[in-house]
């Protein structure tokens, strides 16, 4: 199972719940690539198809420790492909097709979920959440993002969206 939303969506929250509710392992992506990304201010200084390798690599450990995992028990993901995807969507310097064709090429390598379940929130709320959570942040470029944290919402249906406030 899957977790996906925006910054401040209650994903962890939501995670956190699920894996004690079934017994299940939560993973996330780890701290050795968020911290690269961080350090090589991936998002700022490196062009979109490049950083995509990273995120597919950082989704393929991920995958390796889910592939583990479901040989004994039930897994969480708290993020994973759709995640890294996003971080490109609205990055005008490179299409879907190039994307689309990249991520083809190591489809067969991931695990792929039973569920998703895409968490919503308000703008608003996120933003608040986000800033309560800036205390704990030491990391001054963390923080700026944080604050600087854009609205992106697509058209999606009614059915394909799970809005965090009917997660119980």
């Amino acid at each position: 199972m899957v977790v996906e939303g925006v910054h401040g969506a209650g994903k962890t929250t939501v995670s956190e719940m699920l894996r004690d509710r079934f017994g299940a392992a939560l993973l996330h992506f780890t701290p050795e690539f968020g911290r690269f990304r961080q350090d090589a201010e991936l998002d700022v200084k490196v062009a979109p198809l490049p950083r995509l390798l990273h995120y597919l690599a950082a989704t393929m450990q991920v995958s390796d420790l889910a592939k583990a995992h479901l040989e004994s028990r039930h897994v969480v993901c708290d993020r994973y492909l759709v995640s890294s995807l996003t971080l490109l969507a609205i990055d005008p310097s490179v299409t879907a097709q190039e994307v689309a064709t990249i991520v083809a090429t190591y489809e067969p390598y991931y695990c792929s979920p039973d569920l998703t379940l895409l968490l919503t929130v308000e703008h608003s709320v996120a933003m608040t959440r986000l800033r309560r959570r800036a205390d704990r942040i030491v990391n001054n470029s963390q923080r700026e993002s944080i604050h600087g944290v854009a609205s992106i919402s697509g058209q999606r249906s009614a059915d394909q969206v799970i809005p965090s406030t009917q997660i119980r």
